[in-house]
């Protein structure tokens, strides 16, 4: 609103006249300063203010935590222009999702009375560095056509087998269809972007002009002595069909394509083709089902009475029952033969989940947690890393009433915002895992793990580099060989004893510089055969109780996680080395890429 000078000047001139009349002359008039200052503008009350944001950067799709004041009725972000969405909103913070087609820029806050602020500092919208995820087929001659898959792959200008220029073509993000060149080697394919280069974790095998090649099956999946159609090139002269170590019978139907019968003691693993020419293997297993169920996974891993969770596995077809705990599930039904939609039902309690079929049954690894009825239910936090000290928001249903918070069981400082929002202080001591919060009706957990840091890159920002390799336990030749093994780093045996092998030279080889504060790790099990998990941390700290990656035996998948750990403390005297790396099973091969770091 405005001051109106026409009104305060009405009042002056009025106090005169009367005083004319009382002594009837007119008083000396002193003009107020304020008669010729200009209008004063007055910020509305309760419009909304942006103090600061986090993270400062990074791509389409990240979380951007906004705080502020009046932020309660807002209802619009932009990021320079680009309207995003908003997951969750209170009076002093907001989180919003870049979203796609920003651009670098200020974010902006709107509320429904169209008040609206903008933010002092602009965002920085990064691109993702390129990623391999396997290609097929895994071998063959020069000339072969491959098809490359991963992500953000467009735009890449270069695709080497191992180091040999090839041709492609992009065919979108996900996809490349690259031909393997003339003098190329077996090794691993390179694929470069702008945004980076990235190197396959496979080799792919070169094989002599005319070698078979295997580019699929079908099915991909089926039991003892099923059919199974392969097909690829240069079947000709085709000796022995083999699932695993185990001969097939088979009938060559062209030299395009193979029928054979999965042998009695097949498991889970890849179809190899044998001529007078060599050996083709196909790039994934083909899965042996046997007679009993198996579960992988499921999801949500916890609920209260009446929550539908969706099984995943195998051997589902004709099951009779779903159990929580011992509880039979009276709502279920067999989606597949490799998946289940069941319900939570009542008077079930915490354990795992059985599977019974007509042969036998099956129960999870893992194990299925129920809420009860009214405790709290945690649906996210924010941020998902940081130092003793942090402060973490926690959203999520029935948080009136919290008694008690926990960070991988170290009780911590909270507060109550609402029925639907905590705050709570990583407390001293800390270590990476579950968060909790406790009511009078029980308890909640969150679904992944709180990753805590020496170093905390709360404010911190990320800066993504080009994938490096820095383990790789398969490799028996350089840069990979154990012998190699630079100070930088120490093998830790704690659990089964085995040997890495990780790439000469020091982190900043891989672009982190000397003022870094924590790294991002991209950790891969290679075809896990049986469950096990690996820990990681900086050297000299503590044996964290939690791991950075846990595997089962999910047919010869590789499982993955990245992981954010603190660069070693130089002024620490047993900081001697960056990281300490301990398997809790002997046979699993391990791949470590640096993927970026903070500062």
């Amino acid at each position: 609103m405005h001051s109106s000078i026409s009104n305060r000047s009405s009042l002056h001139f009025l106090a005169i006249f009367i005083s004319f009349l009382l002594s009837n002359a007119w008083p000396a008039i002193a003009e107020p300063e304020w008669l010729y200052q200009p209008s004063v503008h007055i910020a509305q009350i309760g419009s909304p203010a942006i103090v600061s944001f986090s993270p400062l950067s990074g791509p389409v799709g990240t979380a951007v935590t906004i705080i502020g004041t009046n932020l309660g009725g807002v209802n619009s972000v932009k990021f320079d222009g680009t309207s995003a969405t908003i997951t969750s909103v209170t009076s002093t913070q907001i989180v919003a999702t870049v979203p796609n087609a920003a651009t670098s820029g200020t974010i902006t806050v709107t509320n429904s009375s169209g008040a609206s602020d903008t933010s002092a500092l602009s965002f920085t919208v990064t691109s993702a560095p390129p990623f391999i995820i396997g290609f097929s087929p895994i071998s063959g001659p020069i000339g072969t056509s491959v098809t490359i898959t991963g992500g953000n792959l467009n735009g890449a200008s270069s695709v080497k087998f191992n180091g040999i220029s090839a041709s492609f073509v992009v065919n979108n993000t996900t996809t490349i269809q690259a031909t393997v060149p003339s003098g190329a080697t077996s090794g691993q394919i390179m694929v470069t972007t702008p945004t980076g280069t990235i190197t396959s974790i496979d080799n792919y095998t070169v094989t002599p002009t005319g070698s078979p090649a295997v580019s699929g099956f079908s099915p991909t999946s089926g039991a003892v002595n099923s059919q199974v159609a392969i097909s690829g090139a240069n079947f000709t002269n085709v000796s022995t069909v083999k699932f695993g170590d185990l001969a097939a019978i088979f009938t060559v139907n062209s030299s395009t394509q193979i029928t054979a019968i999965v042998p009695n003691g097949a498991i889970t693993a890849p179809i190899a083709v044998t001529t007078n020419s060599g050996t083709a293997t196909s790039a994934t297993s083909f899965i042996v089902t046997t007679p009993t169920p198996t579960i992988t996974g499921f999801s949500p891993t916890s609920g209260a009475v009446g929550t539908p969770v969706l099984i995943s596995g195998i051997n589902f077809t004709g099951a009779t029952a779903v159990k929580f705990n011992g509880i039979d599930a009276t709502t279920y039904a067999v989606n597949s033969d490799i998946q289940i939609s069941a319900t939570v039902p009542s008077g079930a309690t915490t354990g795992p989940i059985t599977i019974v079929t007509p042969i036998g049954s099956g129960s999870s690894f893992s194990i299925f947690t129920v809420i009860m009825a009214g405790a709290p239910m945690l649906s996210s936090f924010t941020p998902q890393i940081g130092a003793p000290g942090t402060v973490v928001t926690i959203t999520g249903s029935n948080f009136s009433g919290i008694t008690n918070a926990q960070f991988n069981g170290l009780g911590a400082n909270f507060s109550v915002i609402s029925g639907t929002q905590v705050t709570a202080t990583v407390p001293s001591g800390a270590t990476s895992g579950l968060i909790a919060l406790t009511n009078a009706n029980g308890f909640g957990t969150s679904a992944n793990n709180f990753i805590v840091t020496t170093t905390g890159t709360t404010g911190l920002r990320f800066f993504p580099v080009s994938p490096c390799r820095i383990i790789d336990t398969r490799s028996t030749t350089a840069p990979f060989l154990s012998s190699n093994l630079p100070a930088s780093f120490i093998v830790n045996s704690g659990g089964s004893t085995f040997n890495y092998s990780t790439q000469g030279g020091n982190p900043t080889g891989c672009g982190i510089p000397t003022d870094a504060k924590a790294v991002f790790f991209n950790f891969v099990a290679v075809g896990p055969s049986s469950p096990g998990d690996f820990q990681a941390w900086p050297f000299g700290s503590p044996i964290p109780t939690a791991s950075v990656l846990n595997y089962t035996n999910l047919s010869g998948l590789n499982i993955a996680n990245g992981i954010v750990l603190p660069v070693c403390d130089l002024s620490i005297a047993t900081c001697t080395k960056d990281l300490t790396v301990q398997s809790n099973q002997s046979t699993i091969q391990l791949v470590v890429d640096v993927v970026g770091y903070f500062r």
